[in-house]
């Protein structure tokens, strides 16, 4: 999510980044974030191991199956999807903070059902 709106206001923007594994997410989000000081990234939920390198909270957020679930049935995430028997989300909370934010300082409301159907679109 960035706040600058390239009109010289400050209009905030959701960015939705989805595809498969090893398409190349990470490096384009990685060019993103140095190039964007401003944006907010949202960081998934998953129950995979993490991988070399991945860092609790910066590339996930490595949850067991229980808390997972748990996290679906009390509604805590925007999507979810199981992909080759891991489970993958999108944390509720942080986006709709972060859209709070951006709804005080542009003045207007963003629409959470709209939010959630494009992610699920883009799913």
């Amino acid at each position: 999510m960035t706040r600058d709106g390239g009109s010289g206001g400050r209009r905030g923007r959701l960015i939705v980044l989805a595809g498969p594994s090893g398409v190349g997410k990470g490096a384009i989000v990685a060019r993103l974030l140095a190039a964007l000081p401003d944006l907010e990234l949202s960081i998934s939920a998953t129950t995979r191991r993490p991988r070399p390198r991945e860092d609790e909270g910066r590339h996930y957020y490595f949850v067991d199956r229980a808390d997972f679930d748990r996290m679906i049935e009390a509604g805590g995430f925007l999507e979810w999807a199981d992909i080759f028997g891991e489970r993958y989300g999108t944390p509720r909370e942080p986006v709709e903070r972060a859209l709070a934010l951006l709804e005080e300082e542009a003045g207007r409301a963003f629409d959470s059902k709209v939010v959630e159907a494009l992610c699920r679109m883009l799913r």
